[in-house]
This record gives C-alpha cells, structure tokens and sequence, in this order.
C-alpha cells in the first residue's frame, strides 16, 4: 500500500498537473522570484522543489519555469525528467529518462480560450474536464476505463469528491492559504486549486470510512513548507522550497 500510494502521487503529479513550455530555449534567466497579480491578489511563490517521502522511498522534484511562469520542466531525483512545449492552445509534456534517449511518454494538452485544460491525450487514454465559471474543476473522465469524478466547491475548496470508486469530503484550515497549489507549481491551465489547505479528508468507500489528517510547517513568509499526511497505518511527508 506504501508504494501504491508513492505511486499514485508520481502519476498525478507528472500527468494531473501539466503546464506547458514556450518554443524559445529555456535559461535559467527565465525562472521567475514570484508572480504578481493585481493589488488585490497576493504574491504567488513558484516552488522551487517538491519531496514526496514514505518509509523508504523518497522522490524529489524540481521546477523549472518561463518568465509567464509556466512550468517548463520537472526533474525527478530518480533520473527521470519532464519537459513542456507551449503552442497556441496545445501542450505537450514529453517524459525522459537520463539512461535512455527517446521519450517514455508524450501528453498533449488541448487549452480552451481561457487557457484551461478541456482534453488531454495519453497514448490512447483521454481525459476530458470541465470547470465552474471562477475556473475550478468541477468534473474529469477517463476514457477506456471510463473513470469518473465530480468535485463540489465552496469557498475556493473542493469539499466533496464523487468518484467510481468512493467519495470524500474534506475540511479545511480556513486561516491558512494554499502555497503549493497549481498556481505555484505553474500550472493553472488545470484550473484554480484549493484556496486554503486541507484540514481533514474523511473518505466514504464500500469498506469502513477512514480518515487523512494534515500538519503543516511554515515559515516566515507563512508559506507552507512540510506537510505530514497521516493516514491510518503511514504517514507521507513533504517538504517543499522556493524561488526567492
């Protein structure tokens, strides 16, 4: 169950949160120290490296972006890498190993206007989404299995999850904003994220329900960096850096 759990983590993060990279040739230059929005928005830190751990097994990531501040490439510890290749309304994510030249697989992306994934495409697997007019994912399916989820949102959070396989609701800290969400990883085209972090996660499967609890470090700029997430037999931890 650890490694499945490690597992499902690498799989979402490399196929769930893809931005994408612009045709010129990426320097680090081009890596910005943050992203600003209007007055009333904050300041939005890109993270600089993601350590996901289990008893013994550890993968960290680091984040490389353009000055849009879209991801353009993710190093894994584990001699794997991603790159991304922006296009007017496409995105494509090819995946590389440093022992071997050609690529492991290839993701493309189609945007909408608003810059917001509506499809992507994995060797013959789909995926389609849909989204809330503040830009949240409120639906996705998997084709071929045909693996289905709708997301209810309040307040900038997702509080219910539906799915093929079970559902979940989720509390929040409300006090707490979310520093390593989508737009921090430069990947917005997936859709708005949680606004505050997670609290709780109470999950309603066909066997007895079962809790994930959440703990968090900060530091000086209150931004998150390590979360344990406890469920009832192992603890994931993560730990998370950025760009000054």
């Amino acid at each position: 169950m650890k490694y499945s759990r490690i597992i499902l983590g690498v799989f979402l993060i490399s196929v769930l949160f893809f931005a994408c990279k612009k045709k010129n040739k990426e320097t680090e230059a081009e890596i910005p120290v943050t992203t600003t929005g209007t007055v009333s928005q904050p300041v939005i830190y890109k993270v600089k490296t993601e350590e996901i751990a289990i008893p013994g097994l550890t993968i960290t990531y680091e984040y490389k972006y353009d000055s849009q501040g879209r991801v353009v490439r993710i190093n894994r510890s584990t001699g794997i890498y991603e790159t991304f290749e922006w296009s007017p309304g496409k995105c494509i994510k090819t995946e590389f190993s440093t022992s071997y030249p050609d690529p492991r697989e290839i993701v493309e992306f189609t945007l909408d206007s608003l810059g917001l994934c509506f499809s992507a495409a994995r060797d013959s697997v789909f995926t389609y989404y849909k989204y809330d007019a503040d830009g949240y994912k409120t639906w996705e399916i998997i084709s071929g299995p045909n693996f289905e989820s709708s997301y209810e949102i309040l307040n900038g959070n997702v509080i219910t999850t539906n799915s093929d396989v079970g559902n979940s609701t989720t509390e929040y800290f409300l006090d707490k904003n979310n520093t390593i969400g989508n737009l921090n990883k430069g990947m917005s085209f997936l859709g708005k994220q949680n606004k505050n972090l997670r609290k709780t996660i109470t999950h309603i499967v066909s066997g007895p329900d079962w809790l994930t609890n959440f703990v968090y470090e900060f530091d000086s700029k209150n931004r998150v960096v390590k979360v344990i997430e406890r469920v009832p037999q192992d603890s994931t931890i993560y730990k998370y850096t950025y760009y000054e």
